[in-house]
């Protein structure tokens, strides 16, 4: 209870002492906003997919000058046939055209495995068709990946970069964590588009959410 004595001299009396009461309720009711204010969460959704047997996924929306980072988290994703890698492709024009040529893409993919001490090499290019994210996936439910890729001011005039930890199971069911880095070296134009999808067959199933770090 509050130290009455505290009370300045304007607020002395019965009526006084509410009225005191009733500002300090109010002083506290706006600190408590404040500091609910400072502990929202600065990321925010931008689009989320679900895979169903699908080809590519495509995030053409949102993706501009509004945040200078953007994240695609990653959930119980996995192919429709073992041994398949992710990709990552670009578009400049909200998906018309993926950019998919010989050399567009620099990367470089590593794996920590339950099975080796260390980090191993998996596979790099200086001249790619895509942007390889993972090592080789299982199929099966419980081989699902699940991690995060991350990129920064897609609308500058720049060569974009893309880098991600991606934890999964192989296809001789080992845990995997594959780390990557990707360029698109295409062009230095602005990138307004991401599409995800595997080496070859079909994305099984799994869920992917676009957000954006607001200032």
């Amino acid at each position: 209870m509050p130290n009455l004595r505290l009370a300045p001299a304007a607020f002395r009396g019965d009526r006084g002492i509410v009225r005191w009461l009733n500002e300090l309720e109010d002083r506290i009711n706006d600190a408590i906003a404040e500091l609910t204010d400072l502990a929202v969460d600065p990321w925010v959704k931008i689009d989320e997919q679900t895979a169903a047997s699908s080809e590519t996924l495509d995030f053409v929306s949102g993706i501009s000058s509004t945040y200078l980072k953007y994240m695609l988290v990653l959930s119980g994703v996995r192919p429709d046939t073992p041994g398949e890698h992710l990709q990552l492709l670009v578009s400049e024009d909200t998906g018309t055209v993926w950019r998919d040529g010989a050399a567009d893409y620099m990367y470089n993919v590593t794996q920590k495995r339950a099975d080796t001490a260390g980090i191993t090499s998996v596979a790099n290019s200086t001249g790619s068709a895509h942007v390889r994210c993972s090592g080789s996936l299982g199929e099966d439910n419980e081989d699902a990946l699940g991690g995060e890729i991350n990129f920064y001011t897609p609308s500058a005039s720049i060569n974009h970069h893309f880098a991600g930890e991606l934890a999964h199971m192989d296809e001789i069911d080992i845990g995997v964590l594959s780390e990557f880095h990707g360029t698109y070296v295409g062009t230095t134009n602005a990138v307004d588009g991401v599409q995800l999808k595997m080496s070859s067959g079909k994305l099984a199933a799994g869920t992917v959410t676009l957000y954006g770090l607001s200032a």
